[in-house]
This record gives C-alpha cells, structure tokens and sequence, in this order.
C-alpha cells in the first residue's frame, strides 16, 4: 500500500462572492494502490477506484492488466452487461464510431428512432445505407439496406449474390394436400420471357414480369405486404411447373407418334 501524495492539502481559499465569507480549509486525506486511480470514498477522503492506468497508458476497469486503451472486464455469474451505451434522448440512436488517423471509418450501433428496432453496421463508404442491419428478436436481416422488408432483404442494385447452394425446405413430412399439377403447359404457354434493363443500375437482364406472372402462377410471385402488389419471382419455383410441362407435351409427342406409326402401317406400299 503507498499513499496517493498522502494528505493532499486542498486550500479551498476561494470567497464566497455572494456571503463574502472565506471558506474554511479542507484537508483530504487518504491511500491507495499504485497504478490506480483516486477515487473519492467520502467528502474528505480518497481511495483507489476501479480505474487502473499501466505504464503504456492504458486503462483498465475491472482489470489492472489492461490489454488495449481501454480494457473493461466483469466478473459476475449469469447474464448481464460488461458494459452500457446509453442515448439520453429517448428520440436518439445509439452508436460506436471508430475512426482511422483521426477520420471517420464506420460504427456500430442500435436504430431506436424508428421502428423496428434494430442492429446495424456501417461502413463510411455505405452512408446512407446500412451494409448490415439486425432487427430486435429474430426479425428481419438487411445486407445494404437499412429497411429490410423479408426475413433477408439485399439491397435493389448491389450485385449477385455467391454460395455453393441454397437448400429449399422441400420435405413430404412438412406438407399436406399434395396433388399433381394440373395444366403445366398451358400455363407456361401464358408466361411471357422478355429481356430489359433495370432502373436502378442499368444492367441487362433476362426474366418474366411478377405483374403478369401473378395471372398465372402466383405461387410463385412475392407481393408487397402494405399495397399487395407484386414485387417479385421466385424462380426455382417454376421448375415443378416446367418438369410436368415437358411431361406433357412428351405424352403429346408419343400420342402423335403412335398415330403416326398407325398411319403408315395403313398406307398402302
């Protein structure tokens, strides 16, 4: 134990301007550990606080071997913070900023101001878009956006998507009412393939349009949950419908063969 410059004699000389009287001297007293910082246990004396400074500067709470500038340590059981960010207006978000040589690169932090409530990341580059946002228990995940409408929702315009594959739930043991499609053909006659360019970037791109497809499959087409209508396809879905077309026209394509073979059979030679 040493003492933190023991007695450290404060002369609170000032005068009170409004009494006109001079303030009685003040003595604080009291000792601590080394490294650590004073920390008032009472009016009149000091002790050491939770803050612990290194050499390096470094500062430790809950710790007296800080491993960075800031080092912050709990030691509890169960569930609980090791440490809180709080927005003191109720209208306010909360955030994290990290800056590179003395610039902003980016935060991290928790939309309040509006809802739903949600996590993001933000790179300095993406402002104002989110390249991640979190909704609050388990809602929706936006990568680019920072309203993410699906459970996942990227960005209009931000590029492909990559992966080694994308499994559907597809199992029989989580459906009911399974029957045949009826008429596959007919309605893939229906569909119309168009190319176009997209709005937003430019690009070129083939597909179908989910505002005509919806008259025909709309099992297939997603629709905007406020004005119901329809924002876009799911392709793969479309397969089931191609895989019993050809089925239909092949049984088409015999039928016609066998006739066929009838026909010559009966001409004479």
């Amino acid at each position: 134990m040493k003492p933190f410059s023991l007695s450290l004699f404060l002369l609170l000389c000032s005068v009170d301007l409004v009494s006109g009287q001079t303030q009685t001297p003040t003595t604080i007293t009291g000792q601590g550990m080394r490294g650590y910082l004073a920390g008032f246990s009472g009016k009149t004396s000091i002790a050491s606080a939770n803050l612990f400074q290194n050499s390096n500067g470094n500062i430790g709470v809950g710790t007296n071997a800080p491993a960075g500038r800031l080092d912050v340590m709990s030691n509890f059981p169960g569930g609980g913070p090791t440490m809180v960010v709080e927005n003191a207006d109720p209208n306010g978000d909360d955030a994290i900023d990290f800056h590179s040589a003395g610039s902003f690169a980016g935060n991290l932090g928790l939309i309040t101001s509006d809802q739903p409530t949600r996590f993001f990341i933000l790179h300095n580059s993406d402002i104002p878009a989110m390249p991640l946002t979190l909704a609050e228990n388990g809602g929706n995940v936006g990568i680019g956006t920072n309203n993410p409408t699906n459970i996942l929702t990227i960005r209009q315009g931000a590029g492909d998507a990559i992966a080694d594959g994308w499994v559907t739930y597809s199992s029989r043991r989580w459906k009911t009412n399974i029957q045949p499609l009826v008429g596959a053909l007919d309605k893939i006659e229906q569909l119309r393939g168009v190319s176009f360019s997209w709005t937003s970037t430019g690009k070129h791109d083939i597909g179908l349009i989910a505002e005509e497809a919806a008259k025909v499959v709309p099992e297939v087409v997603a629709f905007d949950s406020a004005s119901d209508s329809a924002k876009g396809i799911e392709y793969s879905r479309l397969t089931a419908l191609l895989i019993e077309a050809v089925k239909e026209q092949q049984n088409e394509i015999t039928e016609l063969r066998h006739r066929l073979e009838q026909v010559t059979e009966r001409s004479p030679r």
